[in-house]
C-alpha cells in the first residue's frame, strides 16, 4: 500500500494489513482461534483481540478508509466494520453483513470514488456491492473461477482474472473485452492493476499490470480493436531478477503489483519487493535514471512492517510560456497638428460662451 502523505510504501505479508492513515499500527488474522488481532507497529503491543468476526477463518480483508474495514470470511459471507482507534486500543463495530457467496471468499477490490465494492469465490459468482447503501448491486458473469481482480477508480472499469484469462467489465455491467493474455499453457494470471495516474493526470494511454508465474509483469494498454470492442495490447514485460547475479531469474510468482508515477513496484511469493525505476512505459515523463532496487520482507509472511521508500510523485514538467508579443511603437503627435486641434477646440468653447451672454443679455433687457 503506499502512503502519499509519509512518501513510503509499506509492505506487508500474508494475513496482515496496515492499518491507515498513518500506519502505525496493523492487522494479524489467521489464528487457530479465528480471532483478528491489532499491534503497535513499533513495540508491538497487543492493542486489540477480536473473536467470531466470521463463522471460521477470515480469507481476506481491506481498509476502505482509515475508519471502515471490510472482511470476508470461509463461510461465504462479507462484514463491514466500522474502526475505532485510540493511542492504546483498537475496536470494531459491526455495521452489517452481506450475503451472496456459498464458498469462501478469495479475493476483494473497491474503489473509494465510485464507492464500490467487489468480491469473487470459488462457486463462479462475482458480486458487485454498494459501500454507501450496503447493498448488492450485481453479479458479474464469468466461466472460471476468479484468482484476482482491480477496480479502476478513475474509469470504474473492473478487471476479473481467471487463470489466463483477463475480463474488464464496465461499473455499470457491460462486457468490454475478454482475452487470453498467456502465452504458454502452464501460465497464469496471479495478481492484476490498472495504472490510474496521479491527481489530474491526463494518460494519454489506458494500461494494466498482471503479474504472473516465474517472476514476470506484463504491461497492456487497452485499445480499440479493428474487429469493433476492445483488446489488450502488450506493451511491455518486466522479469525479477537475482538481486546480486542480474542473470538468474527469479521464478517466483507475483503476487502484488502497485504502479505509481514515480516507480512500480512488485511483490513475489517468496517476499521479495523490486521496485523499477523509471517505469519504462512513460516516455514524456522527466524520470532520473535510477537502477532496479530489491528489498526482502521476512519469509514472505512478514512479521514485521518493512517501509520501502518511495520518491516523490513525478509531475509533467509544463511546456515553456510564450514570450509576450512586443509592444506597440509609441505613437509620435505632430506639435503643430496637435496644437491646432487644441487651439480650435479653445475657439469654438468660447464663442459658445459669447453667444450665452448674449441671450441673457437680451432676456434682461426684455424684462
Amino acid at each position: 500500500m503506499c502512503s502519499p502523505k509519509f512518501e513510503k510504501v509499506f509492505c506487508s505479508g500474508a494475513f496482515r494489513l496496515n492499518i491507515p492513515p498513518t500506519y502505525d499500527k496493523y492487522m494479524e488474522w489467521g489464528f487457530t482461534d479465528a480471532s483478528v488481532r491489532f499491534y503497535n507497529t513499533e513495540t508491538k503491543k497487543l492493542m486489540g483481540h477480536h473473536e467470531h468476526l466470521h463463522q471460521g477463518q477470515l480469507s481476506c480483508a481491506k481498509f476502505a478508509d482509515a475508519k471502515t474495514l471490510i472482511t470476508a470470511g470461509t463461510d461465504g459471507t462479507v462484514s463491514v466494520w466500522a474502526v475505532k482507534c485510540t493511542a492504546k486500543t483498537v475496536e470494531l463495530i459491526h455495521r452489517s453483513t452481506l450475503f451472496n457467496h456459498v464458498t469462501p471468499v478469495v479475493a476483494m477490490a473497491l474503489s473509494r470514488s465510485f464507492s464500490a465494492l467487489v468480491t469473487s469465490s470459488n462457486d463462479l459468482t462475482v458480486s458487485l456491492w454498494d459501500l454507501n447503501r450496503l447493498r448488492f448491486i450485481r453479479q458479474l458473469p464469468t466461466s472460471s473461477p476468479v484468482g484476482c481482480l482491480s477496480v479502476n477508480d478513475v474509469s470504474g472499469e473492473i478487471l476479473l482474472c481467471a487463470g489466463q484469462t483477463a475480463t474488464i467489465f464496465t461499473i455499470n455491467g457491460a462486457l468490454l473485452l475478454c482475452q487470453n493474455i498467456c502465452e504458454s499453457s502452464d501460465d497464469a494470471i496471479v495478481s492484476c492493476a490498472f495504472y490510474e495516474g496521479f491527481g489530474n493526470e491526463w494518460l494519454e494511454r489506458e494500461l494494466v499490470f498482471t503479474g504472473h508465474k516465474r517472476g514476470i509483469v506484463n504491461i497492456w494498454q487497452k485499445r480499440a480493436s479493428k474487429l469493433g470492442g476492445f483488446e489488450l495490447l502488450h506493451v511491455k514485460r518486466l522479469q525479477h531478477v537475482n538481486q546480486f547475479q542480474s542473470e538468474i531469474v527469479v521464478q517466483a510468482a507475483i503476487t502484488e503489483v502497485l504502479p505509481l508515477p514515480a516507480a512500480v513496484y512488485t511483490g513475489d511469493e517468496m517476499g521479495r519487493v523490486v521496485s523499477v525505476f523509471p517505469p519504462p512505459f512513460f516516455p514524456r515523463m522527466h524520470v532520473q535514471p535510477t537502477n532496479i532496487r530489491q528489498r526482502n520482507s521476512t519469509n514472505g509472511i512478514a512479521r514485521r512492517s518493512n517501509g520501502v521508500r518511495a520518491r516523490c510523485p513525478l509531475a509533467i514538467a509544463p511546456a515553456p510560456a510564450p514570450p509576450p508579443p512586443p509592444a506597440p511603437p509609441a505613437q509620435q503627435l505632430n506639435p503643430e497638428t496637435h496644437g491646432s486641434t487644441i487651439s480650435s477646440g479653445r475657439k469654438r468653447e468660447r464663442s459658445g460662451m459669447a453667444r450665452e451672454e448674449e441671450m441673457i443679455s437680451e432676456n434682461i433687457c426684455e424684462m
